[in-house]
This record gives structure tokens, sequence and C-alpha cells, in this order.
């Protein structure tokens, strides 16, 4: 089944059919100077509000030592904030992401935004933080201009201890408002005459038959290249040893991603085959498939020239099927995530 597998991920990683929907922009391997202000708000001690540039760096990022869906804030009084990353779940497509927090980072973030609160000369000592509540929920958009990222956290939590050796139990409120553009720069012509290695994580899951969770590699060559003799729309799929041709077939363009289409029946084919195996896996030996529809293909593929390729797919089908005599149908997803690297094999 490996081979069946590993065939059905690299045409999936490259099959892009279906409505064209809202997709989030991607925030990865990003440096945002941004304009904003931080207020802080101590009940019965003080407040202080500071206007400023602000630095978000979104990884991965080796300068700024964070790796993939990782994040770390400097704000205008050079206080941090960090911890990860993702889309918010509940909001697919719409461009929120949801930032979550290292837990010690934000302890001190809050201690020191209360140790900035106070008068100057005050004498504070901070005994506990506790009952920490955290929203932050950026908001990302591609436009004419750019990628745009608008950042909007509230941290509330309670502290003791003793300002000038005054006992101090209070309630605390941070906020925090900053935004900040990416200009669009010129893209070169990226999809063009590259190599990548690609490794996918994949899951196939039809529910009541079974899963199926694997990882492969393959080599994806993009055209021109004359020694595979591809022209400028052709792309090839080759087995990670580059001996074996996978797939070949065309591709279109728009800046950085790239599509390739009309795959649709060898696709079926595919997930055709992969069901009776896993119906084989489970023991079903009276079972016969009798159809498969595919409802949705998503798969994009996001290049930075010479750097890396992201594929992205979600995969929705439906399949009906006779199992000892009566006739089952259900629905399965397949998902992938890949990332490449630039490949230039030794000629």
């Amino acid at each position: 089944m490996k081979k069946v597998v590993l065939l059905l991920a690299v045409v999936w990683s490259l099959v892009l059919a279906g409505a064209v929907e809202a997709v989030t922009p991607d925030i990865s391997d990003t440096v945002w100077d941004m304009s904003g202000k931080v207020s802080t708000s101590v009940k019965k001690v003080g407040r202080m509000n500071v206007n400023g540039s602000f630095n978000v760096v979104i990884g991965p990022n080796v300068d700024a030592g964070l790796g993939d869906f990782e994040w770390k804030m400097t704000d205008p009084e050079g206080d941090v904030l960090g911890g990860t990353y993702h889309e918010r779940t509940d909001s697919p497509g719409k461009g929120i992401f949801h930032f979550s927090f290292d837990a010690e980072v934000l302890n001190d973030y809050i201690e020191q935004k209360l140790l900035n609160a106070v008068d100057e000369g005050d004498v504070v000592v901070v005994d506990s933080i506790e009952n920490v509540s955290v929203t932050s929920y950026p908001k990302s958009k591609s436009n004419r201009k750019g990628l745009s990222l608008n950042v909007d956290i509230k941290i509330a939590a309670f502290v003791t201890g003793t300002v000038n050796g005054q006992d101090v139990a209070a309630g605390l409120a941070i906020k925090i408002k900053a935004g900040g553009l990416n200009e669009i720069t010129a893209i070169p012509d990226m999809a063009q005459g590259s190599s990548w290695m690609v490794a996918l994580d994949t899951k196939f899951n039809l529910p009541r038959l079974g899963r199926n969770i694997d990882d492969s590699t393959f080599i994806l060559i993009l055209g021109p290249d004359p020694v595979e003799a591809l022209g400028d729309n052709e792309w090839m799929a080759v087995s990670d040893d580059d001996e074996e041709i996978i797939l070949t077939g065309t591709f279109t363009r728009t800046k950085n991603t790239i599509t390739i289409m009309g795959l649709e029946d060898h696709l079926r084919d595919l997930i055709w085959g992969n069901i009776e195996q896993l119906a084989q896996d489970e023991g079903l030996f009276d079972f016969q498939l009798q159809q498969v529809n595919l409802d949705s293909l998503k798969a994009t593929a996001t290049i930075k020239p010479k750097t890396w390729i992201k594929l992205n797919i979600a995969v929705k089908f439906n399949a009906a099927a006779l199992v000892e005599g009566e006739m089952e149908t259900g629905k399965g997803t397949y998902t992938e995530k890949g990332i490449g690297v630039p490949y230039n094999p030794v000629q």
C-alpha cells in the first residue's frame, strides 16, 4: 500500500479544483514594524499609556530563535511577549489567528507592566499573579497594497504584593493595539525552473472503515527544465531516489502560487484503490466498492524562491459499497501538510 499512498499524496499535493473560497493569508516567516499603543491599568495603584513602535516576528526565524508557528512581540517599552499561533478554528478562511502565550513570558510581562504603571520611586514587590486570562485574535488581510496584520490583545490578572510596604491586592488590565503592513514587492517568476524535495504528512480517513496516517517524500520538478524535457508550464513528480517518474502534467501560476488542474479522474481511481486496500486490511472480504465521488478538492502550493515550497491540501469525498450484501455509504477526508526545500542533485 506504500506506493499507492505515496502516489495519492503526490497527486493531492498538486490538484486544485472546485469553487474558490476565502483563504487565510500565510503570515509565516514575516517581520512586522507596527505602530500602536499599550495601556496598563492597576486598580488603586496606577495606570500607564504608551504609544510607539512594535516589532512582531513570526517564525520560522533563525535570528529570533523562532520555529514554525511561533511568534514574538517587542512593545514600545522593550517588553516582550511570545508563544505559538494557529488559524482560529471556528473562523477558517477569514484571516483570523489565535496567538497563545508562553506562561512564564506572560507572567514576566505582566509583572513588568505593573512596575511601569506605578509612580517613579515607589518600591514594589510582587507576591503573586493569579487568574490570568488573555484574549488575542490577530487579523491579517491581503490586498493590493500588501499583507496587513492587526494585533488586539487583552490581558487580565489579579496581583498581590506591596507598594512602599503597603499590602496591595488588585485587578490588572493590559490592552495592546497595533497594526502594520508588509508592502508588496516584485515577485520573481519563482514557479519556473525549480526542483523541490518535499516531505509530506498525510491523513486518510473514512469513518466505519478506518484511517491511514503516513509520511513520505518525493521530488517535484517545475519547468522549464531542458534535462527533463519540461516546458514552461509543465511539472513532473519523481520518486525520492530520483529514479522513477510518478506523474507529469501542466500547471498555472499566480504570483507565488502554483495550481495544477484536470486530474479528477486519476484521483478518483487512486481513492478507489485506497478504500479497497483499507477494507482488506480490516478483514472485510465481502466488500464491493460501487462508486466514489469527489465532493471538494482544495490544494495550494506556495513558493518562497530558493527557500521553500509549502503544500496545504483538504479533500472530501463520498463512497458507496456493498458490505456483506448490504449497501453502505460514507464520507471521507484526506488532509496533507507538506514542506519542501530546493533539490539540487549532483550531476
